[in-house]
Parts: C-alpha cells; sequence; structure tokens
C-alpha cells in the first residue's frame, strides 16, 4: 500500500456504470505500477500483465487506476483495455493544492481516498485503500499460458496443471466438423511430471513433462476435464458448450471488394480483411495469424471472438486487429440489438512465423 503526497491527480474515464460484486477486501481500488505502465507499447508481457491487473480488478469489484501516463498513446491503449482511470504527466504534473503545506496535502489525499469520512474525523480516514501492484507472481499465470497455448488459461489449484480459459472451435479433419475444444496440460512442468487426462469421468489422454498438452472435445451441456496427478491430487475444470456454439453463422449476405481482400457485413457497418496476417498477440507474447476488423461509418459495435468479448469499436476506434485461435473462429461485431455481422477465418494451427 501507498500513499504519496506528490501524486497527480487521477483522470477518470467515462465507462458505463456495471453492477459490480461485492468486494471481500477492504479496499475500493487497484493501482497498477508505473513500471508496467511506461514500456506499455513496446513490451508485450507488461502489456499482458496490465490486461490481467484489470481483468483481476473488475472481477473483484474494484476500480483500476493506472500511474505514469505520459503520452496518448499509452493512454489510448488503457482505454482499449477499459482501464477505469489514468494518473500521470499526460493529464497533469503533481502539484499541492494551493495553500496547503505538504504535510496538510498528505492528509487531504488520505481523506479524498474515503469520501462518506470528512477531513478531520476522528475514524481513521483510510478505511478502504488503494493497492499498488508491483509483484508479478500472482499475475503472470492469467495472463497467458504456456508457450504453445492457444489463448489464455486457468491454473488449477494444485499450480501445476492448466485448462484453456474459454472453449474455442476446432475442425475436425476426417469429417470436417467444427468442434468445441479446450486444452489442457501440465503447467511448468518437472522433467518426472505427469498427468492422466479424463472427460466426464473417461479417460482422454495423459500427458508429460515432454508431452504436455492435448486437446479435449466437448459435448453439448456440461462437461468436467479432470487433470489427475497422482491418487490425492487432481484439478478440476468444468465448461459449458450450447448446442449451437460452434455451427458456424450465415454469412452469405456479406459481399467482397473488387481485389478480393476486403469482406463486408451485409448490414454495411463492419468490413474485415479476408487473408490473415501474421503479428506478435500482446496477449499471448508469441505470433498468431490475426484479420484487421473495421467499423465502416462510426457505428457502436461490440466485437466478439468465439462468442468471447475482445473490444468496442466505434469513431474514436474505428478498427482493431482480432487474433485467430486454431480451426475456425467466428468473429461478431453487434450493434445492439439492431444487426449483428458475422466473419468466419481460418486460424490453422494458432500459430505462425514473422517474417525476418
Amino acid at each position: 500500500m501507498e500513499h504519496s503526497a506528490q501524486e497527480p491527480p487521477v483522470h477518470p474515464l467515462p465507462w458505463p456504470p456495471q453492477r459490480q460484486p461485492q468486494p471481500r477486501f477492504a479496499i475500493d481500488r487497484l493501482k497498477i505500477d508505473r513500471s508496467f505502465v511506461r514500456d506499455l507499447l513496446a513490451d508485450a508481457t507488461d502489456l499482458a500483465i496490465t490486461r490481467a491487473i484489470i481483468g483481476l480488478g473488475h472481477t473483484l469489484g474494484l476500480r483500476v487506476v493506472a500511474e505514469g501516463v505520459e503520452s496518448e498513446a499509452v493512454a489510448e491503449a488503457l482505454r482499449a483495455a477499459r482501464c477505469d482511470e489514468l494518473q500521470g504527466y499526460r493529464f497533469a504534473r503533481p502539484l499541492p493544492p494551493p495553500g496547503r503545506s505538504a504535510s496538510g496535502q498528505l492528509q487531504h489525499a488520505l481523506a479524498q481516498q474515503s469520501p462518506t469520512l470528512p477531513l478531520g474525523t476522528k475514524e481513521p480516514p483510510m478505511t478502504r485503500p488503494t493497492i499498488l501492484l508491483t509483484t508479478l507472481a500472482a499475475l503472470i499465470t492469467t495472463a497467458s499460458g504456456p508457450a504453445g497455448a492457444a489463448g489464455p488459461i486457468q491454473i488449477g489449484s494444485s499450480g501445476k496443471t492448466y485448462a484453456s480459459s474459454a472453449v474455442s472451435c476446432s475442425t475436425d479433419p476426417t469429417s470436417g466438423l467444427s468442434l468445441p475444444v479446450v486444452e489442457a496440460g501440465l503447467y511448468q512442468p518437472k522433467r518426472t511430471a505427469s498427468a492422466v487426462v479424463s472427460l466426464n469421468g473417461g479417460f482422454v489422454d495423459s500427458v508429460t513433462a515432454t508431452d504436455p498438452a492435448t486437446l479435449v472435445r466437448l459435448a453439448t451441456g456440461d462437461n468436467t476435464v479432470v487433470l489427475t496427478l497422482n491418487r490425492k491430487t487432481a484439478d478440476s475444470y468444468r465448461f459449458n458448450v450450447s448446442a449451437s456454439q460452434c455451427s458456424l453463422p450465415d454469412t452469405s449476405g456479406n459481399t467482397f471488394s473488387a481485389d478480393g481482400t476486403l469482406e463486408y457485413a451485409a448490414s454495411g457497418k463492419s468490413y474485415a480483411t479476408v487473408a490473415p496476417g501474421c503479428a506478435m498477440n500482446p496477449a499471448t507474447g508469441r505470433p498468431q495469424p490475426y484479420v484487421h476488423l473495421f467499423d465502416n461509418g462510426g457505428f457502436l459495435l461490440n466485437v466478439s471472438v468465439n462468442g468471447v468479448p475482445l473490444t468496442q469499436l466505434s469513431a474514436q476506434r474505428p478498427h482493431t486487429p482480432v487474433f485467430l485461435g486454431a480451426g475456425q473462429n467466428v468473429i461478431s461485431a453487434a450493434n445492439a440489438s439492431l444487426s449483428t455481422d458475422y466473419y468466419v477465418r481460418n486460424g490453422g494451427t494458432g500459430q505462425c512465423v514473422l517474417s525476418p
């Protein structure tokens, strides 16, 4: 926890109010340390960690403050990640309130953290402090998985296994059907580590340190994936698959540019590049195929990939890269309840090689 009489003012961002879970801790804010923010655009790990902190804070019902914001480019990246408040020289340099000494400024800053307690109250003025996050250990595992993982992961209670955070769709090479799958395996295994993977009580595969992961094809409805390390230790992961989760949407109304490089949605509100490129995905820290999605007229479009919310496009943010996982990917751009645009892209193995 850190209090400073020399902190610059906080710049709030105008996100719509959301119903948040009741915090379990006596805090109301998480603060992202400037050491993560400083190189946000140059270091994919810093960006991934920052997004993880923001997601963690929102899950806990806390507002997230990023400190050390010194450029509009960094501010824009944090806005896109839905950070609640920004702080730094981009907005103002630290100045003491007029007529207030340094000690008086500290007292004022503490009182401002708890607006229900007036300055000079006999009770402690900081009943719900801000936490400054400067350590990585508890956060890195939520940002991205092992080097070969196809996307964000969840870590088991043992700390030795992992599974995908969300269900993805993969094409069966035999049937050509798009099937719901998750990846499961050993997390940072030692040389002798091994586990048995099962689905709904049935054997799926064995994983070892030399072959640490496997794809698990899920059934419609509730699924329980278990990784059993030994007789006493097993991690369980639960997933729910809807009947239409991996069925492909109808895109027959979409049209293409004369050179075939762009696909336009039937609504005319968005368009996307056709052929995937290859770029470094800041969320996973590795190269992945991607396409670019564009807002075609300043509409407010909520973008998702395989049912997982990604970002929001508008006149202020008219385009975004969309990174593709393995197999078929369904990209949607919803304009509230008025229309939803769909694009289907094949991500192959979900990996690619950057050109030198």
